[in-house]
């Protein structure tokens, strides 16, 4: 079986542990100092089996080690202590992959290495994974072209998240203007912050493309970006949130359209495109000797209420298409309620509610 993992994106955090942990109230209210407890031996940490949804994600984990920086001698607080931590080093929860850890980098943050203070921050960060060219602009995003030059089979016109056709505005890999991210630049930052890529491809151009097989063209299209990436990237993703309708491509002039593709899209249509471009790009990435892994988009909850009608059958069509040829899966959730001025309390402690019921959901 060739699905290995499961990737989350957008928008949320997913807090764990090497130890097992817990905080509790002290109630004495005596302000007079009290020394610490005296140390207690340390047990080693046991081994514990990788989960199996882990997969290959847990292929590149290595141990740290941790040593004490210097420090200076100060005079003990008086005040007395209101909350104690307890840490059992010897329970080990889980090995913590490094792809747990990501960002995005959007093409309108600039260009990024032309700002050394947000390099070094980056740096320090150490996010690991960086995510591009996005997000929604992934979607109508041209990686080799320069602006203004988009593919003859691209229309003008596109549909808003109303249904409404609009002018659209492409975006474009060889754009050096410097409000933008060229797709050099991208790579470049990758370097220069010690981080790897995964790269979003334009899944949308299979849908909106006016050729006689826009499937092919688009996933042909993606190749070519597999074999310029020469091997760097490792993870690829295959659109995104291709299901909603504030997507380019959820909804396309069917007048335009040349191989009997529906207006609106669904989780089969996109599970059969899907195996097209895993096909072509496993192939580009075999000819350069490269190792890439490919990820597929599902819904992460129950849909049946959803108002979205294509979230209800998106992942029984994909998967009656597409079967197990993923590598990986996304999905995306943002956690917390959309224009909701949400506290820091209930932002840390979302993925409490939320990341059970999604992996429970999965």
């Amino acid at each position: 079986m060739r699905i290995s993992g499961i990737l989350m994106a957008a928008g949320f955090v997913v807090l764990l542990g090497y130890a097992s942990c817990k905080k509790s109230k002290v109630t004495d209210t005596d302000d007079t100092p009290v020394d610490p407890p005296s140390d207690t031996p340390v047990t080693p940490p046991t081994e514990v089996a990788n989960a199996a949804s882990i997969g290959f994600f847990m292929d590149e984990w290595q141990a740290r080690s941790f040593s004490a920086p210097s420090f200076s001698e100060v005079s003990k607080p008086v005040a007395a202590a209101n909350v104690t931590v307890t840490v059992d080093y010897s329970q080990t929860v889980t090995k913590v992959s490094k792809y747990l850890f990501g960002n995005n980098a959007n093409p309108y943050i600039g260009q990024m290495v032309t700002e050394p203070l947000l390099i070094n921050h980056l740096k320090t960060l150490s996010p690991n994974v960086i995510r591009f060219p996005g997000g929604n602009i992934s979607s109508v995003y041209f990686w080799n072209g320069r602006p203004g030059e988009k593919p003859a089979d691209v229309p003008n016109t596109l549909f808003d998240s109303g249904g409404n056709p609009v002018a659209e505005s492409y975006w474009f890999g060889k754009n050096n203007d410097a409000w933008t991210l060229s797709l050099d630049n991208y790579y470049a930052m990758l370097q220069q912050t010690n981080s790897k890529g995964i790269i979003t491809i334009n899944y949308a151009y299979a849908r909106y493309g006016t050729s006689e097989h826009p499937d092919r063209v688009a996933a042909h299209y993606a190749a070519e970006w597999v074999r310029a990436d020469k091997g760097k990237t490792k993870l690829w993703e295959i659109g995104n949130e291709s299901n909603g309708p504030w997507q380019a491509g959820w909804k396309i002039d069917v007048s335009k359209n040349k191989d009997g593709q529906p207006e609106i899209i669904t989780g089969e249509i996109y599970g059969k495109h899907f195996k097209v471009f895993a096909d072509s790009m496993r192939k580009a990435a075999a000819e350069i000797g490269a190792q890439i892994k490919i990820g597929a988009q599902l819904v992460q909850h129950d849909p049946v209420n959803s108002w979205n009608n294509v979230d209800k059958t998106w992942n029984t069509g994909y998967f009656a298409a597409a079967g197990d040829y993923a590598d990986f899966y996304i999905v995306h959730d943002y956690y917390t309620q959309l224009g909701e001025n949400t506290s820091a309390v209930n932002i840390l402690n979302s993925p409490v509610q939320i990341t059970k019921s999604m992996m429970d959901w999965m």
